[in-house]
């Protein structure tokens, strides 16, 4: 409902943050959505009201809720915004950060670059805002993205040594039928090449305990390792250092990191799938990506599709490059059709 009137609200679309489990309120603003796994972020998005977004850890009084929404409203300094010269460089810059580096090798478009604006800060950095839903094409891996934006800013970091790029946002996934089997088969691949070595991918490996088994080496970074040293050899010589736990609700909790800076290597064959590292070496033949992590946190807690609550972990080099471009559903699982 609305939060000034208390009338219902339809045409609201309602959703799992970072599924394709969706819905759309009727003309006296209900919904309702089935076979939940729990625990979820449920996410409420209409151009007209800010996002809401609401956690759902079990079952207690999930069957009547009751939400009221505020309405969007953005406020731009008027010194702020950027003339309209300036908004072609910025949109240039913003697709390579918030897309990835590579998105045009996903063929990434975003569909309604009208709806943002941008905001210079120091340094050649600037902050994002969307006036509603950005929408993003993904042909390739056949789904149409819905981004709510909640913050996204780029600015200078001394950990990553450049801009980097921090994204706050939640995400819904609406599937693009193919019908002939070649075609299923083409977006299969595609789908388990974007995966493998990604952000996701990793931190399921985490929480799965298999990182090795999934061709990672995470390692904590000596102080004099600089950032884009990716010989390694003096950081394999650093055992793995963290402790896990399961906490309830299918949430693993990681703790003894205390703002700790690490190096991860990804060891992978063609197609990007992993080397099992728990009975194979590292060979001539297989090829390594470097990533730097940044834990913000003593305390990681990861979901099983590898969701990283509370945004506790800064990614940079290899992964930090992958965007909005390489993410699939929380419940994608690699197959070939």
């Amino acid at each position: 409902m609305d939060d000034e009137t208390g009338d219902p609200v339809e045409n609201v679309t309602v959703y799992i943050d970072g599924s394709t489990r969706g819905t759309i309120t009727d003309k006296a603003g209900w919904f309702e959505l089935r076979n939940v796994d729990l625990p979820c972020d449920m996410v409420l998005s209409h151009v007209s009201y800010e996002t809401a977004r609401h956690p759902v850890t079990d079952t207690a009084g999930a069957g009547s809720m009751w939400f009221r929404l505020h309405k969007r409203m953005i406020q731009l300094p008027e010194a702020s915004v950027v003339q309209e010269r300036l908004r072609k460089s910025y949109l240039e810059r913003f697709r390579r950060t918030f897309l990835g580096e590579e998105f045009e090798w996903q063929q990434a478009e975003i569909l309604n670059e009208e709806v943002l604006s941008f905001i210079p800060l120091d340094q050649e950095g600037y902050e994002v805002y969307a006036a509603g839903p950005i929408e993003v094409l993904l042909p390739l891996s056949s789904y149409r993205l819905n981004v709510d934006l909640i913050h996204y800013s780029t600015v200078f970091s001394e950990t990553f040594q450049g801009l980097h790029s921090s994204l706050q946002a939640c995400f819904f996934f609406e599937e693009i039928p193919v019908s002939t089997r070649s075609e299923r088969r083409a977006v299969a691949r595609h789908r388990m090449e974007t995966f493998y070595g990604s952000r996701d991918h990793f931190c399921r490996s985490w929480y799965q305990h298999k990182l090795e088994e999934n061709g990672y080496q995470l390692v904590e970074a000596p102080p004099e390792n600089e950032i884009n040293d990716q010989d390694g050899t003096t950081a394999f010589r650093y055992k793995q250092w963290f402790e896990a736990s399961p906490s309830g609700n299918n949430v693993l909790n990681i703790t003894q990191f205390s703002s700790r800076a690490c190096n991860l290597y990804y060891h992978h064959r063609s197609r990007n799938r992993p080397v099992d590292l728990t009975y194979l070496d590292p060979s001539a033949r297989s090829k390594r990506d470097f990533s730097r992590l940044l834990i913000l946190k003593d305390t990681i807690r990861i979901r099983p599709s590898g969701r990283i609550e509370e945004n506790s972990i800064m990614f940079g080099n290899a992964i930090g490059r992958k965007g909005v471009a390489w993410l699939l559903p929380d419940d994608y699982i690699p197959s070939m059709q």
